[in-house]
């Protein structure tokens, strides 16, 4: 059986606390992969995924006598093992080295294992790694991870060598503390280089990793991927593991407002939008078609919003735009008031109508005939929200005075 602390998993990566500041190193791990779980196992909870799994869908299935198997993403399925009640193993796929650790909650599920469990493996935005977006070119942030051997056997050869635009070093911690800094941007006393080594790191011992990133002036639009290799050897086996995470550049030009439209069906979002810019935006809408409308808006950074403002409109062979018929305003009451006048209760539900109706138009006569619309002239007030909230317009009209 593959024992959890002892392979794959044997060095540890920790957050810090404060996070990314340096100070002590917390008991939450680092995602280099986060899983998003999409069908579960009721009582397995995965803990760790190796950096080395790669992005994509996973699976761990379920054999008789309480048993897993791991499959990384495009990988066929490693050894089954047996995952006693309380406790966690490390699953391993077809490659050595990509792995999960699990541990199984019996207390929470007492029941036998069964099923498959499927989930996303996906790298994390503006994690530890990634560290936050970048809104001016040329300024430099700085964070840390904590490496941990949490196995039971010295790991030696730890070889650390980062991406483009970032610098790495160790500090060694003294009574498991190393140097807090303010903020992100304020820089520790580590000496940065292109790469950083450690000789040893004996069971249970910690050193902290710093790294800083530096952004030039060249604009990027995109999610741009931070990467930190790491290469360690434990009994003579040699891992390599990538700590990694998204971050953004702004790009001002990119902030706009996006209208997507369809003729006679919904917009396809796939499909440029059919204007862009600051509001208000304006189209052309073709006779004898119903036109469908979403507003979205893109921000600095290229990220678009779900739909602001969605509608449709029928747009007739004459070019006019038709307006579907008012739903049937409710006279709750009419009562005498003092003068000789009348006072109208009226409700309209006007959340039921796809263009709402703003105005009272009030039809009254006195000579004991039936109004007309067509001939009467009408009384107009405008509508008023209700109050206290309720979901229709509710207002009371004055006629009169009347002998």
């Amino acid at each position: 059986m593959a024992t959890a602390f002892s392979e794959s998993d044997a060095l540890g990566y920790y957050l810090s606390d404060p996070r990314g500041l340096g100070g002590s190193r917390s008991a939450v791990e680092f995602e280099a992969l986060e899983p998003v779980v999409l069908t579960a196992i009721a009582p397995i909870i995965i803990e760790r995924v190796s950096p080395l799994c790669g992005e994509g869908q996973a699976t761990i299935t379920a054999g008789p006598d309480n048993t897993l198997a791991f499959a990384a993403p495009g990988e066929a399925a490693g050894e089954y093992v047996t995952v006693p009640a309380n406790g966690r193993v490390l699953l391993e796929s077809e490659t050595p080295g990509k792995s999960v650790r699990v541990y199984r909650d019996a207390v929470y599920a007492p029941a036998d294992l069964g099923g498959l469990m499927t989930f996303d493996l996906v790298r994390g935005v503006n994690n530890a790694v990634g560290l936050g977006n970048i809104t001016v070119s040329g300024v430099t942030d700085y964070g840390c991870v904590w490496l941990y051997n949490q196995s039971d056997a010295d790991i030696t050869g730890i070889e650390v060598t980062p991406g483009a635009g970032f610098a790495v070093a160790f500090e060694t911690p003294v009574s498991g503390l190393c140097e807090e800094t303010a903020d992100a941007t304020t820089a520790p006393a580590a000496s940065f280089g292109a790469s950083a080594s450690v000789a040893t790191l004996g069971a249970g011992e910690s050193v902290l990793l710093r790294f800083c990133r530096t952004v030039g002036a060249a604009t990027v639009n995109a999610a741009v991927l931070a990467e930190i290799a790491v290469e360690w050897v434990i009994a003579a086996v040699t891992y390599t593991d990538t700590l990694s995470g998204y971050y953004r550049i702004a790009d001002a030009s990119l902030a706009r407002y996006e209208l997507f439209a369809g003729e006679d069906g919904l917009p396809d979002f796939s499909a440029p939008a059919v204007a862009t810019g600051d509001l208000p935006l304006s189209v052309s809408l073709s006779p004898g078609h119903t036109h469908y409308y979403a507003l979205r808006e893109r921000n600095a950074y290229d990220l678009s919003s779900f739909n602001v403002l969605c509608e449709s409109k029928v747009i007739d062979g004459d070019g006019e735009e038709v307006i579907e018929v008012l739903s049937d305003p409710v006279v709750v009451s009419m009562e005498s008031t003092a003068g000789g006048e009348v006072t109208v209760a009226l409700r309209y539900a006007d959340l039921v109508d796809e263009v709402a109706a703003d105005t009272w138009r009030l039809y009254a006569t006195s000579d004991g005939t039936d109004p007309d619309p067509n001939t009467d002239t009408p009384t107009d007030s405008p509508m008023r929200a209700s109050a206290l909230g309720r979901p229709q317009v509710e207002n009371n009209m004055r006629l009169g005075p009347y002998d």
